[in-house]
């Protein structure tokens, strides 16, 4: 950076200058032409006084957005609309990094969409795929491991943890919409 005086950085229109000395901190970086105030020394300030106001600044957000709803969903949907793509990449990292989540979310989305009662957690789906050891309940396959409930759906089944066993792509599409409880033959073994 060059060293430059303050009326000669103001008499150059300029909204910084740099005199190589520290700071009363001892920052040695630009000021503020305005006001003498070193920049770091602002920039500490600043997040110290954002981080201050946060609670009250997070409650004014949470009002607004409570009595302006209607507002606040259009603008939402409007900035989607504006960028779908980073919204899907988005979308895709998340799936990623939370396999499990996604899954919970489609078992309980599919569920609801069909009429079926209960939801399931990721704690729960969690303790059964680790009390079928990672494995398919039938086979014993650790690929393509999909949710199947026991009492299918259609059949007036629900959608809860009682109700749901860990089955792979290909045994889950044999077993259909038959009532077969394959957690039976696990714990008999």
């Amino acid at each position: 950076m060059q060293v430059i005086t303050r009326d000669d950085a103001k008499a150059q229109g300029m909204t910084t200058y740099f005199t190589g000395k520290p700071c009363r901190h001892g920052h040695i970086t630009e000021r503020f032409t305005v006001n003498q105030r070193c920049r770091e020394c602002a920039r500490v300030d600043s997040l110290r006084r954002y981080h201050a106001d946060a609670v009250e600044r997070t409650r004014k957000t949470r009002e607004y957005q409570r009595q302006n709803k209607d507002r606040v969903l259009a603008k939402h949907r409007e900035w989607i609309a504006a960028n779908k793509e980073r919204v899907r990449q988005k979308e895709r990292e998340w799936e990623a990094r939370n396999p499990d989540k996604k899954k919970v979310i489609r078992i309980n989305n599919d569920a609801k969409r069909r009429g079926a009662p209960g939801r399931i957690t990721v704690r729960q789906w969690r303790s059964l795929l680790r009390e079928a050891d990672h494995k398919c309940m039938a086979c014993g396959s650790p690929d393509n491991l999909t949710s199947d409930h026991i009492v299918p759906i259609c059949k007036g089944g629900e959608n809860r943890i009682t109700n749901l066993q860990v089955l792979c792509l290909d045994c889950n599409r044999k077993k259909h919409r038959r009532i077969i409880d394959y957690r039976k033959k696990e714990q008999a073994a």
